[in-house]
This record gives C-alpha cells, sequence and structure tokens, in this order.
C-alpha cells in the first residue's frame, strides 16, 4: 500500500532531520562511541528534542505536551538515531506515565522539568530475577512516619545512571504493588552502568536502593493501577522500539 505524508507530516519529518543532523548527529560524534555520554551531553540533545516536543508526545497541549498522533510521533522517531532513542523513549514514556499515573500536586511539582528536559527521567521496573513483569517486582516500600523507606534492586534500567527522577514499581507492606516517585536530589541512591555489546553512547543500569528515605508525598496514583499505567506506555513504546 503506498503512503503520502501529508503537508504537515512532510514539515515535521524535514523538522526532525534538520535537528539530527545539527544538533545531535554533532555531539554524538565528538563523543567516543564505545562511552556513554557524560549527562551534560545526555542533556544537550535531550533538550533539542524537547524543542520538537518529543518528551510530552503523549500528554495532552494544555497539559504542556504535544498530543501526538501514533503514526505522527513514529515518522518522527524513525529519523532519530538509535542511540538517543534509547534515551529518550524512556524518558518520554515516563514523563506520560508522571500524567495519567500521578495527582495534580505531583505533576505540578515534576513535568515541567521533564518535559523540557531540564532534568532526565526514567521508570525502574524491571528486577534481576522478575524481569519486567510488574506483578511479581520484590523491591519494598514501607511507611515510617512523613516518610517512605525503599528497599531492593533494579536491573537494566535505561537512563538509571544519568536520571534525577526515578518512577519506581514496588511492593508495599501490605503485598500490594504501587509507584514511588524518587528524586535523587532529596533521597539519593546507588546506580552501577551495564557495559552492553552496542550502542553504548547510551546509558543502562543497575540501581540499588538501601533504605531510600523518600517524602511520603512521592507515593503515586492509586491502588491496583500500577499495571495499568505501565501497559498505556508499552502499548506505544513497543512498535516504536521496532522503528530504532
Amino acid at each position: 500500500m503506498d503512503f503520502t505524508l501529508s503537508e504537515e507530516q512532510a514539515m515535521m519529518v524535514d523538522a526532525a532531520k534538520r535537528m539530527v543532523e545539527t544538533r545531535i548527529e554533532p555531539v554524538l560524534k565528538a563523543n567516543p562511541a564505545d562511552r556513554a555520554l557524560p549527562k551534560s551531553e545526555v542533556l544537550k540533545i535531550m533538550q533539542a528534542a524537547a524543542d520538537l516536543g518529543i518528551p510530552g508526545a503523549r500528554i495532552p497541549e494544555d497539559a504542556g505536551g504535544t498530543a501526538m498522533r501514533a503514526l505522527d510521533y513514529g515518522l518522527i522517531h524513525e529519523h532519530i538515531p538509535a542511540n538517543l532513542a534509547l534515551m529518550l523513549q524512556p524518558h518520554e514514556a515516563t514523563t506520560m506515565r508522571f500524567y495519567y499515573g500521578c495527582n495534580e500536586e505531583q505533576r505540578e511539582r515534576f513535568l515541567p522539568d521533564l518535559l523540557s528536559c531540564q532534568r532526565i527521567c526514567c521508570s525502574a521496573i524491571t528486577e534481576p530475577d522478575v524481569g519486567s513483569n510488574p506483578r511479581e517486582v520484590t523491591t519494598r516500600v514501607v511507611e515510617d512516619g512523613d516518610w517512605l523507606v525503599l528497599t531492593g534492586r533494579k536491573m537494566w534500567i535505561s537512563n538509571a545512571p544519568v536520571c534525577d527522577v526515578m518512577n519506581v514499581t514496588c511492593r508495599d507492606s501490605a503485598g500490594k504493588v504501587v509507584r514511588v516517585l524518587v528524586d535523587r536530589q532529596e533521597s539519593p541512591f546507588e546506580t552501577r552502568e551495564i557495559q552492553t555489546i552496542g550502542l553504548r553512547q547510551s546509558h543502562l543500569g543497575e540501581v540499588v536502593f538501601n533504605d531510600v528515605r523518600v517524602p511520603r508525598q512521592n507515593l503515586c496514583g492509586e491502588d491496583g493501577d500500577a499495571q495499568k499505567i505501565h501497559t498505556l506506555a508499552w502499548n506505544t513504546n513497543r512498535p516504536l522500539i521496532g522503528l530504532t
């Protein structure tokens, strides 16, 4: 079947190509291809993508997003270098989870800096003995007055070594799967870079939470919504990975 781009789509694709040529490729080429980019460089290229509205692709315009159709998002995404896509895609998926799975106060506190890529975010779901099945996570969170105490280990988390905010899937003392927003500045946690065979300028990491104290107000979502929120992001993420 033949597919012809509309005038608007053609302009969008041309803008993406120019952005990659003038602002992304120079940064990638100026840094070693076999080493993860410094955080300053990651911010630089992600902020270039933010000028096209990619970090808020699935968020309504009145909330600061660009509300792209999945087809248009895909048309742009297939022109983005794979190294950048592996940093940008988990960031965008997490901003979407913030919008649809957090309360208004949390959205107002975190989303502006994440949509402009002044700060980097990611989602921590996968665990060494569990994979990416949220129903089986073992990372624990317990209440302690005005604090939540997070303990556990996450593995193969994109952007973990350079992220500022992490959306962590864990299990509370009652055994329910919940999500906690961990701001690295106020709740420091350990990360370790995981070496990969290819696309080594992007970041993949292991995360260790060793009694990390998080403000209670960072518990997000409603009881039992973790799987729904994750699936909402994955429904578009998987096809995008295929375009990378």
